[in-house]
């Protein structure tokens, strides 16, 4: 359930963090430009958004214009949008 979410990502957090703490610690240089690691959660969020937006919206659009355009109509502009899109994920 999503009540647990915020429950499950703090242990994995602790759980990770004492990883960290009990194999190698973590560096002085870890804490020296913490703003760096929301960058970068930042990024890989928006790269794991734009992947996934990739393909739902063309099936979403594709659900929606299916009753108006007809099924091989539709699924011919779906393959194009998906062979449009794809490139941009890798």
């Amino acid at each position: 359930p999503a009540a647990l979410s915020a429950v499950r990502f703090l242990l994995a957090g602790l759980l990770v963090g004492m990883a960290a703490l009990a194999t190698t610690g973590l560096p002085r240089s870890a804490w020296v430009a913490p703003w760096r690691y929301l960058v970068l959660g930042g990024l890989l969020s928006a790269y794991f958004v734009q992947s996934y937006l990739a393909f739902s919206l063309p099936a979403i659009l594709a659900g929606v214009a299916a009753p108006h355009l007809g099924l091989a109509v539709t699924s011919y502009f779906y393959g194009t949008a998906v062979i449009l899109l794809a490139p941009r994920t890798a």
